[in-house]
This record gives structure tokens, sequence and C-alpha cells, in this order.
């Protein structure tokens, strides 16, 4: 092998001892070459309580309305499609400009909706949806300019909130367009007023849920914060706010928890003894004992997993928990006591 290639080499160094290197062409040490460099991952985590949700979700378009000049339906509507990410936004924006970007989203900025409906109260127009007469008064006429019955408007939006749509666009089959979030609540709570309610927190709840960086807290029961976490993919977190129902549920586990490791210390010191030395009432005395710390122990496991949050754990709550079988001889002698007075050498 020549000097060229790859070899792994000894060479006498100062104090006698022979090294191992692995060298190139270049005579560099390849190890070298063999080092990654260091990646930040770095990682921050918030908690975002319920109260607070509709201020962290208004901060942030507000920075898009500031940014592009638009309404806070048009924000939510890039946001959503882009997932939350202002900062994708931002790039869009700077690399397709405002015209393309509104468009490949459904955002349309128009005043063409005041247009051509401003006429007599008595003017009719017909609906392309039903195809029946209305009055200009009863219909509505979106961004995009298409004009609907608005039992047409209505009876659409109502079946794409059921499904769970927080993104409505226009009825038209060729239109991309985003319908205004303020009309459809309009309309919609005139028939069904929860339903709207429903609407309203579609959105609220889109800051999360269509958000890459933030997700509901996982605990249960739900304790209603959000969890924004930034910079790596996981983490893991612990909520700081417990709700009331949490925290006493704490602090029962904790006494339980503190009951049960007095009684098991009681119960092992009783199953530890030397039953050779007692006489028959002394092992009737101190078997009743064990029943019962036994008793009282299951009991307190019952309780306490009443108390676990981790659903891992949900098969053990309705399992029975009984003290572990032992082999010494004291627990076979209280099962079965001597007939005798006393307990003797069997």
């Amino acid at each position: 092998m020549d000097e060229e290639d790859y070899y792994f080499g000894e060479s006498d160094g100062d104090d006698g001892g022979s090294s191992y290197s692995l060298e190139g062409d270049d005579g560099d040490d390849l190890n070298d070459l063999l080092v990654e460099e260091p990646v930040d991952i770095s990682t921050t985590a918030s908690v975002i309580s319920t109260e607070s949700l509709l201020a962290a979700q208004k901060d942030v378009l507000r920075n898009v309305m500031d940014l592009l000049l638009v309404s806070e339906q048009q924000a939510r509507s890039l946001l959503i499609y882009y997932r939350w990410n202002v900062q994708k936004v931002y790039d869009s924006f700077e690399r397709k400009g405002k015209e393309r970007l509104f468009q490949d989203v459904g955002v349309v900025i128009s005043d063409s909706r005041d247009l051509d409906i401003s006429g007599s109260s008595t003017a009719v127009i017909t609906c392309n949806i039903c195809f029946e007469d209305v009055a200009v008064l009863d219909a509505t006429k979106m961004d995009c300019g298409h004009l609907f019955c608005n039992d047409c408007w209505t009876q659409n939006f109502i079946i794409r909130i059921k499904d769970g749509e927080r993104t409505i666009r226009c009825m038209d089959t060729k239109c991309n367009a985003i319908c205004d979030d303020v009309i459809i609540r309009n309309l919609v709570s005139q028939k069904d007023p929860c339903l709207a309610e429903r609407f309203e927190r579609f959105l609220l709840e889109s800051y999360v849920e269509d958000n890459d960086n933030i997700k509901w807290c996982p605990g249960t029961p739900h304790c209603g914060n959000a969890i924004r976490v930034d910079g790596s993919n996981v983490f893991e977190v612990e909520c700081d706010k417990m709700t009331p129902e949490k925290q006493m549920k704490q602090h029962l586990f904790e006494d339980l928890q503190q009951q049960l490791e007095t009684n098991v210390e009681r119960l092992s010191m009783y199953i530890e003894k030397d039953f050779y030395d007692f006489n028959y009432q002394q092992v009737i005395e101190l078997r009743f004992q064990v029943v019962n710390l036994n008793r009282v122990v299951n009991t307190f496991c019952g309780q306490i997993y009443k108390y676990i949050e981790d659903d891992l754990l949900e098969p053990m709550k309705h399992a029975v928990h009984r003290i572990a079988p032992y082999g010494s001889g004291g627990p076979k002698m209280l099962l079965r006591p001597s007939s005798s007075g006393n307990s003797g050498d069997n």
C-alpha cells in the first residue's frame, strides 16, 4: 500500500509509545473532517393561558395588518394558510408581492361588495344557486364580487361549520376567494346562534390547532392552556398553572400517598415478625392486624389511582390491588394457625 492510500499506522512518540493515525493523501487528519459542527438545539417553551389566548392571537394579527395594510379577517386568512407563521407570510410577501400572495391564499381586496347593490330597496336579483328571485336586501355580495341570496349563503355556511371548516370559500365553483368571517357570523347567528359561537371558537382555536409551534396542553383533564415551543420539535414541558380541580386532586394524592406509606411500613413490620415464638392467640391477633392493614392498604391504593392523571394507568384504576404473597414461614402460619395452644416446632 503506497503512501497515497489511507492507512492505519504506528508512530513512535517521544514517550516511546505507539499511536494510531488515519491520514489521507493531503496529510491532514481525517478525524477533523468527521467532526460535525455543533447544532443549536436550544428550545424555549411558554404557557399560554385560556385568558391570554385571544390577546396572543391579536398581537400576531396586528403585526400582519400593519405590514400589509389589510383587515383583521384578511390577516387571519393569510396566517391560517401559512399556519400562523408570520415569517413565512413576510417571506412570501417579499418573494411574490402583495397581489400574487393574496391570489394564492384566496384573499380579495376589493370594494366591489358595495357596488351594484345599493339601488332601490325593491330591486330584485336572481340567485344563481337556488334560481329564486329575491330582493337585493336579502342577498349578499362577497369581496370577490359573487352575489347570492342570504338563504343559500347561510345554508352553505352552516354545512361548512358543522364539517369543522375555519376557512370557508365562495360558493362559486370557479372562485377561490375566502368569505368574510364577519358576514359568516352575522348570517349564521340569525338561524343558529350556537353554531355562530362555535365558528367564533374555531377562529380562536385556529391559533393553536393550525399552528406548528403551539399545541394544547396534553394534561388530563384538559386545563385549557396551550404550550408554545420555539426551537426543537420535541420538548417536555410542565404546565405551570393548575386548575382548581387538578390542584385539589394533587393535594389528595399526596395525602393518600403519605398514609399509604405509613400503613405499608406497619404491615411490613407485622409480617416480618418471628411467628415461631408466638402462641396461638398472638398469631390470631396478628393475623387480624395483617388482614385489616391489607384492606386499608388496598383501599388507599384504589383511592390513589383515582387521582393519577396518566392515561396509561387507566386500566389499573379498576384493578384489584393486593399485597404481594410472601414465601417466608410467617405468613403461612398466619393463614393456617395451629390448633394447639402455641405454635410449637411444626
